[in-house]
């Protein structure tokens, strides 16, 4: 009896359940990030959005977030951001 490779004609995700649970939370932390910044400040620059997508650390996106929340300013931030 052949083994089963395949699940509804897709190959199963090589990332374990264990990845899954970390990238959502890494996930939702970013979002997070994000909605307190564009609610402190409206927005959230092009190049600052590049700099968070990279981020895959959910420590150091909750430290980003407690800055966030701390900064007076949006150049606080951005400067904070970019000597990580």
């Amino acid at each position: 009896m052949p083994f089963i490779t395949q699940f509804n004609g897709k190959q199963p995700s090589s990332d374990g359940p264990a990845r899954r649970v970390e990238k959502g939370a890494v996930d939702n932390a970013r979002r997070s990030l994000v909605s307190v910044l564009e609610d402190k400040f409206e927005r959230v620059p092009a190049d600052a959005m590049k700099t968070l997508d990279a981020i895959d650390d959910p420590h150091k996106l909750t430290l980003l977030m407690r800055l966030a929340v701390r900064v007076a300013t949006l150049k606080e931030f951005l400067t904070a951001l970019n000597a990580h």
